[in-house]
């Protein structure tokens, strides 16, 4: 009759949320039952973070021994953190509108653009979501939102970008089942 899931990641979709909801609906939900949460929209905007980079930059030497590899590794990979609304240097796009009701494929790609409010040095990507429990409850997790334990995702990049007022960045995105 129902399907609960909290198979979220700071990201939304990054525990294969919805490849494990499109198989749940398909294997056991009945025609009229509901699905909790009923839909995700996950956002993704340009951040500027000297505190997530610092934590990264934490693996490029620890007491003299050169830990470059460990660092290579996790400044591939997405980082959980408390960003706030200071971080953000644009408006955050939806990356995706995901309605668990009738999503059948567990790949999303997508392409925002994003036009810079506040000038500064873009660090990394910020991800956050607003998940829909039901059509009057909403949960967020935006960097201005009450803190939830997922806090945000931080997709750092290689090289910092500066940017101005007005400049428009181009975000082009492919998240896969694992």
């Amino acid at each position: 009759d129902v399907i609960v899931s909290e198979t979220l990641g700071s990201f939304g979709v990054d525990e294969n949320t919805l490849e494990f909801m499109i198989d749940a609906r398909k294997r056991f939900l009945k025609e009229d039952g509901k699905i909790i949460p009923e839909k995700l929209v996950v956002y993704i905007e340009p951040v500027e973070s000297k505190e997530c980079i610092e934590k990264l930059d934490f693996w490029k030497s620890i007491g003299g021994i050169d830990f470059a590899p460990a660092h290579n590794i996790f400044s591939k990979k997405m980082m959980v953190e408390e960003l706030n609304k200071n971080n953000i240097l644009a408006q955050g796009d939806p990356f995706c509108d995901i309605d668990f009701y009738q999503a059948t494929d567990p790949s999303l790609m997508s392409t925002t653009y994003h036009v810079i409010r506040k000038k500064g040095t873009i660090h990394g990507l910020g991800g956050w979501f607003d998940l829909h429990l039901t059509p009057k409850i909403k949960i967020s997790t935006k960097a201005d939102a009450p803190l939830t334990h997922w806090k945000q995702a931080f997709f750092p990049i290689n090289e910092p970008i500066h940017v101005n007022i007005n400049d428009v960045m181009e975000i082009q995105m492919l998240v896969k089942p694992k």
